[in-house]
């Protein structure tokens, strides 16, 4: 079963076809009923759109979808490389959003020795992340 991106959308007979497997696998694990999955497959094969199909595997667990869940899961899957990646730009793009204007504030203000000094310490702290953060092992599952 997949995120239903619109339930007024039309579904197809994949989309039953999915929504039918769903529903016999939780009965199998004895979430359902078999008058309930009697009830629920009539009403699956006589759907017509996927907000239909999402109300008869809402309340299962294999059913109801969270898609932040799902990339997450997804990123996860991959070894968290592209997270990571997306991460740190976020974290320096936060740390030069607050340290160049002090670097600046320095230079024009105090002393140009004073705004090479916060930008040495700067760029010293961002190469000891980078590193700490280059010679972590991979954890794959």
């Amino acid at each position: 079963m997949s995120f239903f991106p619109a339930p007024s959308i039309r579904c197809s007979d994949a989309d039953r076809e999915r929504t039918v497997a769903t529903l016999r696998d939780e009965a199998t694990a004895g979430r359902i009923t078999t008058e309930e999955l009697s009830a629920r497959l009539d009403k699956a094969f006589a759907a017509k759109t996927l907000g239909d199909l999402q109300a008869l595997v809402a309340d299962l667990p294999e059913g109801n979808i969270n898609p932040a869940l799902v990339l997450i899961e997804g990123v996860y899957k991959t070894g968290m490389r592209f997270a990571r990646v997306g991460l740190w730009l976020g974290v320096g793009v936060a740390v030069m959003t607050v340290a160049l204007p002090i670097v600046i504030g320095l230079a024009v203000a105090v002393s140009g020795t004073a705004a090479l000094i916060a930008l040495g310490v700067l760029f010293l702290a961002c190469f000891a992340v980078l590193g700490r953060f280059r010679s972590r092992p991979e954890r794959h599952s």
